[in-house]
């Protein structure tokens, strides 16, 4: 139901948990990283299938410039408020698990 995305091999979209502006706390907190210099390691995973395991890809630097307030549509067909993110990962995921991550099932 997110859009949550690799764009490519460093960069990923997040998006906010629904009911969350710019100034909402742990948005906030997101958006000031590169003042408050706050660690966030980002983990992944394809879908929910996958049960409980992430991967980890590494930290995550916010591009805060790239933040968006935006509406999601529910499976109620109402609008949510949530904030688009981008984060540019430390290194480059492995070929190999991008590969993975980002391919579409059969």
């Amino acid at each position: 139901k997110y859009e949550d995305q690799f764009i490519d091999a460093r960069t990923l979209i997040y998006m906010s948990k629904n009911k969350r502006t710019m100034k909402s706390p742990d948005v906030f907190a997101l958006a000031s990283q590169p003042v408050n210099q706050i660690r966030i390691p980002i983990f992944v995973k394809k879908n929910n299938d996958e049960g409980l395991s992430f991967y980890y890809v590494g930290d995550g630097k916010s591009l805060v410039n790239q933040f968006q307030e935006t509406r999601m549509t529910s499976s109620e067909g109402e609008g949510a408020a949530v904030v688009r993110m981008l984060f540019e990962l430390d290194k480059p995921v492995s070929p190999l698990l991008f590969k993975y991550l980002t391919s579409v099932p059969s």
